[in-house]
């Protein structure tokens, strides 16, 4: 399961900056970078990528993930009790990612049509 949060950066050659928010099985064991051994279950992550042009571009070591379910193996019951633990770890791991990246979401800097100004005469002004 992938997800796509829209920002006001703009990426290079037309891109536009987003979030990505990813629901993931990984087999665990030893990562060979950090050198640590990290456990085998669902996680969540999110990271910032440039979409644009058929393309997906994203910086390597950034964003975060998290552990949702530690599991033995891959299963559809764990895989459902991920995704609602996502829902409620999402909102925390994208505010961190945002915050690290400089980045604002584009949801948060429209404004609804009543809230723009009134124009003397009945208009409405953008």
């Amino acid at each position: 399961m992938k997800k796509y949060l829209k920002t006001t950066k703009a990426g290079r050659n037309g891109a536009t900056v987003e979030i990505e928010i990813s629901i993931f099985y990984d087999l665990g064991g030893m990562s060979y970078f950090s050198g640590q051994s990290s456990p085998r279950g669902y996680y969540l992550a999110v990271r910032p990528v440039e979409r644009g042009g058929g393309f997906i571009s994203f910086g390597l070591f950034q964003g975060l993930k998290a552990l949702l379910v530690e599991v033995k193996r891959q299963s559809p019951k764990a895989l459902g009790q991920a995704e609602a633990l996502a829902a409620t770890k999402e909102s925390e791991l994208i505010a961190k990612v945002l915050q690290a990246e400089g980045l604002t979401l584009e949801s948060e800097t429209k404004k609804p049509d009543f809230l723009k100004e009134v124009i003397p005469g009945g208009g409405v002004g953008q």
